[in-house]
């Protein structure tokens, strides 16, 4: 069931993790929509009851970090939405790999900010290598930046 005395255990779970904040791990869509929901009831309240009356500039610089606070969010929801509908059925029917069934967590860089997300991997037998399914099938790359990210980067001196 989906509380805001749910989302504080929550949050003081990732505290005592030592997971900095906007890289919260949420490990189910439940969760995940918690926070969602929380975070427009805050912004929807920072915009009636705190800026009011305030500079735009403020206002605006205080509502650009909400959105990407939402933006956050929403990349979280996708990865955990992926992470559960990814089938590893035909990885596994080769015979080449099998499941480790303990989320590995990463971190990565997005044009939102940075997202932690959990992801299964397989091992491979013999001579094959170990595989993060969900960052191949997402096209997720290793170094830790999302292809927007980088895409953006190397605008950046054009």
């Amino acid at each position: 069931m989906r509380t805001e005395q749910n989302d504080k255990k929550l949050q003081e779970k990732n505290k005592s993790k030592g997971i900095k904040a906007g890289t919260e791990e949420y490990t189910t869509k439940e969760e995940c929509l918690l926070a969602i929901e929380n975070h427009v009831k805050e912004s929807i309240n920072t915009c009636i009851n705190i800026l009011v009356n305030q500079k735009i500039y403020q206002s605006e610089k205080e509502i650009i970090q909400l959105v990407w606070g939402f933006g956050r969010l929403l990349m979280q929801l996708y990865l955990i939405s992926s992470h559960e509908n990814l089938s590893y059925e035909s990885w596994l029917r080769e015979g080449l790999y099998y499941l480790k069934k303990r989320l590995k967590y990463r971190n990565i860089k997005t044009y939102f900010g940075e997202i932690r997300y959990g992801r299964y991997y397989l091992i491979g037998r013999k001579e094959v290598q170990n595989i993060y399914v969900l960052d191949k099938e997402l096209g997720i790359p290793q170094d830790g930046f999302s292809p927007m990210v980088i895409k953006y980067v190397t605008n950046l001196p054009t």
